[in-house]
């Protein structure tokens, strides 16, 4: 008998000890035979033990779990927003080009249009088939670390581009460290 509380070694197998512990048949190392006599009495005790946390207590998990989660809403966000700046009288100044015909004197052609919208699912495409290399590589943490510095760098150059070109890369650039934080934190 190792324990006071119904441990019992029944054989020795290499390196383990098979026991019986409360009907169960165990197998534990011998290096962790000190552990056996610390073993709780029953299941409701481990239970009883899991239930003393609260959520204010895990808030920090919550809080990651719900920002790691808001990242699939990211992608309707970014495509309804985008949208909807095509056709403001700024970004059709800016981005656009002359148009009589057009009550705001400016129009994008159906290319650009397509571009601005397509180019972060291919940034997607590249960063999806990447992303299980990278994470390997770096780890989850620091892959996710570097997506989202990359993502507010992508923002930013959006923020102040004044070329298509420009706003091409950095809708690439978007699409990329979007989706490998998508990809990562699933």
């Amino acid at each position: 008998m190792l324990g006071n509380k119904g441990y019992y070694a029944v054989a020795f197998k290499g390196s383990h000890i098979r026991q019986i512990w409360k009907g169960t048949l165990l197998s534990i190392p011998v290096r962790s035979l000190s552990k056996v006599a610390n073993m709780p009495e029953s299941i409701a005790e481990i239970a009883s033990d899991l239930g003393k946390t609260t959520l204010w207590q895990n808030k920090k998990s919550i809080f990651i779990c719900t920002l790691m989660a808001s990242g699939a809403f990211q992608y309707g966000l970014d495509q309804g927003l985008v949208n909807g700046f095509m056709a403001m009288p700024g970004f059709l100044e800016l981005y656009g080009v002359p148009d009589p015909q057009v009550a705001g004197g400016y129009n994008l052609s159906s290319t650009v249009q397509q571009l601005i919208s397509s180019l972060m699912i291919l940034g997607a495409l590249i960063s999806s088939l990447c992303a299980g290399f990278f994470g390997n590589y770096l780890s989850r943490r620091w892959c996710l670390f570097v997506s989202s510095i990359v993502c507010i760098v992508a923002t930013f150059i959006m923020i102040f581009s004044t070329s298509t070109g420009v706003l091409y890369f950095a809708r690439i650039l978007l699409g990329l460290a979007k989706y490998d934080s998508l990809s990562l934190s699933d």
